[in-house]
């Protein structure tokens, strides 16, 4: 009698006693790869990009524990006892003006990076910076063992390209999205957040001058809420702002209806009555937490859906307190817009002094409110590299000369930076723009313009 047919799976090895007309037609399995045969993992820019920022911002903190004299190549490697080459490329994988992806090139393998802290902390001790560094080169050494086999095999996928960085990033779309979705909440919103900040040195020769003046014109237009949302404010986080004038009730000029008791306040602040819808309540200054926030009131009476405004609010703050890093390497310069309502567009205009203009790079980053303030001194990306958010915002260069420029995004913003530019009775040709421009930026972020020197 004939074999029922089975549906019971049998081996290669049973299969081989079958008939040969069979045999002919049964298709073997192939046969895995030998482990060196295996094809690596597509490389993920957005964990390349996170995990250089880590790198440079471990090591960065690391080097600020070695003396003096251990801050320098040659002073490393003398200290640390490692090789020139290896300190060499340490200091150019955390060069601040180096792509994140540039960074993984330049920075040591693995090994290398090992011996580094391990004489790091035979001569610190287990302090938080040598662990910090520890865990990075741990990861770093994770991450060239799941896609490569080597160190340089690893720097030359690199090299082949990541194809679209900006592919895995949120899209104007998403953005929008949050926007709509944030407005329904919070029940809040601005057409747009309009920023100038001017920053100068306030000696001569520039290039010498011990401290920075830096004034900030901050402008919210087509401010709208609703009446069970909090107040619109706008604000300066900033922690060498002055602190002097407390909590109080301010009139129009923002004058304190008491007197100060600081004889030579560092903070000026008022409201340019030109740019801002009439009849604004008395508004009130809070310089607490860092922060110098401009409590804004409506003065009109809520439509039948409850909304307030639209409104128009622009303030000129004004610091003489901030250190020059041409002069103070320990400080640094962040200029920084915070995105407090759900907004549609972030326009801000840089203006900085040619003396430290022709040093600079502009380097954007978006940050959660969690991170440090970027105006705040010990902020950086080197310190708040685990709140950067993922972002593809780019500097533009408005050129030398400090002159305004329009934006066919928001017409009234050429008159802003005009505004500015004059109020702060600068020589225009002294100066280098740069501009951030985005449309629905995120809710809740910090759009962050650093600006690291480069050595002569």
């Amino acid at each position: 009698m004939p074999r029922k047919p089975t549906n019971k799976a049998t081996s290669p090895e049973a299969g081989s006693l079958a008939s040969g007309e069979a045999a002919a037609t049964r298709q073997e399995p192939p046969l895995p790869l030998a482990t060196w045969e295996q094809p690596a993992p597509a490389l993920d820019t957005a964990t390349l990009t996170q995990l250089a920022q880590r790198l440079r911002a471990v090591f960065s903190q690391l080097i600020e524990q070695f003396p003096s004299r251990a801050r320098s190549m040659g002073g490393m490697a003398t200290w640390l006892g490692v090789s020139k080459s290896t300190a060499q490329r340490v200091y150019e994988g955390i060069d601040a003006n180096r792509t994140p992806i540039d960074a993984l090139r330049r920075l040591p393998g693995p090994i290398a990076l090992k011996a580094v802290v391990d004489a790091a902390k035979e001569r610190l001790g287990a302090i938080d910076p040598v662990l910090h560094a520890a865990a990075a080169v741990e990861q770093f050494e994770q991450t060239i063992a799941a896609t490569s086999r080597s160190r340089q095999a690893f720097v030359d996928l690199l090299s082949m390209g990541l194809g679209d960085a900006n592919a895995a990033l949120p899209t104007k779309a998403e953005r929008r999205a949050l926007y709509a979705a944030a407005l329904k909440v919070c029940g809040e919103s601005l057409n747009a957040k309009s920023t100038v900040s001017i920053i100068e040195p306030t000696g001569k020769p520039a290039d010498k001058a011990a401290s920075l003046q830096e004034s900030v014109l901050v402008t919210l237009l087509g401010a709208r809420r609703r009446t069970f949302a909090r107040p619109v404010i706008a604000s300066i986080l900033a922690g060498w702002w002055s602190r002097e004038n407390q909590a109080g009730v301010w009139t129009g000029d923002l004058r304190p209806a008491m007197p100060s008791k600081a004889a030579t306040p560092s903070l000026e602040a008022h409201i340019v009555d030109r740019f801002c819808t009439g009849a604004l309540r008395p508004v009130r200054l809070e310089g607490r937490d860092s922060r110098t926030a401009l409590l804004i009131d409506f003065p009109d009476t809520p439509d039948r859906d409850n909304w307030l405004g639209p409104l128009d609010v622009s303030v000129r703050f004004i610091s003489k307190g901030l250190s020059n890093p041409l002069t103070n390497p320990n400080s640094r310069i962040s200029a920084a817009v915070r995105i407090h309502q759900p907004t549609q567009l972030l326009i801000h205009d840089i203006y900085i002094h040619q003396s430290i203009a022709s040093r600079a790079m502009p380097t954007p980053g978006l940050f959660s409110f969690a991170a440090t303030p970027g105006d705040v001194p010990g902020s950086g990306t080197s310190s708040d590299w685990f709140e950067r958010l993922p972002d593809d915002t780019r500097v533009m260069v408005l050129g030398h000369g400090a002159a305004p420029q329009p934006a066919a995004e928001c017409p009234r913003h050429y008159d802003l930076a005009r505004y500015a530019i004059e109020a702060a009775q600068i020589d225009p040709t002294q100066f280098m723009g740069y501009r951030v421009l985005v449309e629905f930026p995120v809710w809740q972020g910090e759009y962050r313009i650093n600006f690291p020197l480069s050595e002569r």
